[in-house]
């Protein structure tokens, strides 16, 4: 969520390099949702509330880097910025 907006994005990143999409979603203030993501080997599907929105891939998909998970929130006017965080799950298939 960036400032200003009520858009939900996704990014992936390598070397300082990124690419991102705006879902569709709108996140409002006391709403939850549901947000994922799955890598099959060459692109990142993310999903928000079970329903599959787009796939990342490309030059800026992590191939040799140890991969970290991360959130932010921004809302724009200097007040708290604050994410509730209820679960997180992470699986690894071998």
């Amino acid at each position: 969520k960036d400032d200003g907006s009520l858009a939900l994005n996704f990014e992936i990143r390598k070397n300082g390099a990124s690419t991102a999409v705006d879902t569709g979603i709108d996140v409002s203030a006391a709403s939850w949702i549901r947000a994922g993501f799955w890598f099959d080997g060459t692109r990142v599907h993310y999903f928000v509330d079970g329903n599959e929105l787009g796939a990342l891939g490309g030059a800026n998909l992590p191939d040799d880097e140890d991969l970290s998970v991360s959130y932010g929130v921004q809302n724009g006017d200097g007040n708290s910025r604050t994410m509730t965080l209820d679960y997180y799950k992470a699986v690894q298939e071998i």
